[in-house]
């Protein structure tokens, strides 16, 4: 991927109109849809009774939470959520699309976080994915041809020339990660006592 520049996709994907071809994105959509914790089917009757006011609830959401770690990061694993949503918008829930979209960022992340990667880096390279999708959805749009008015224009431009800028300041904060974890891998260790004892 190029640093500089949000770089095209080879395809954006088509908005489907046919009633049976909605219905196949949408069960491609579940499917992709990251594995659901065992634990889930109680938890969703525990979080209905408290939405309709049982506090009494709780107390077991929180300990099925601190039982199930896997359950808060399923449900609170944003950039999962954001890139989702992404993925639907540009690929207008196109079942190709959404899969070759799907590889395409598995590749792109691979690319990008390396053999040794640190939590800083996944964060930084899920918003570059984000952030790059944004991108391409703006350009789809400003490429498209409507009776957009002038002010409808420059507020299509406004956010695109901010995702372009939050692309490339997000590729820059990588970058710089990565130059400090190479620079503080060549500090050598300073050898302060000699663990060999000295035989008289």
């Amino acid at each position: 991927m190029d640093a500089n520049t949000c770089s095209k996709p080879k395809a954006t994907g088509a908005q489907t109109t046919n009633h049976a071809k909605k219905n196949t994105s949408e069960v491609s959509s579940k499917a992709h849809a990251p594995a659901e914790p065992p634990v889930a089917a109680e938890l969703r009757d525990l979080v209905r009774r408290a939405q309709e006011g049982d506090a009494a609830t709780l107390p077991r959401i929180k300990e099925i939470m601190d039982e199930h770690p896997e359950v808060w990061r399923h449900v609170g694993d944003l950039s999962t959520l954001a890139e989702q949503a992404w993925t639907a918008v540009v690929s207008a829930d196109n079942p190709l699309t959404v899969e070759s979209l799907q590889r395409n960022i598995k590749e792109i992340k691979v690319d990008l976080l390396g053999d040794q990667p640190t939590r800083l880096m996944r964060m930084i390279v899920d918003e570059i994915v984000i952030v790059w999708m944004e991108c391409k959805y703006l350009e789809t749009v400003s490429a498209e041809p409507k009776n957009a008015t002038l002010k409808q224009n420059n507020f299509l431009l406004k956010r695109l020339e901010s995702a372009q800028k939050r692309f490339d300041y997000a590729i820059q904060r990588l970058e710089t990660v990565r130059r400090l974890l190479k620079a503080s891998e060549s500090v050598p260790t300073l050898k302060l006592h000699d663990t060999q004892e000295k035989v008289a």
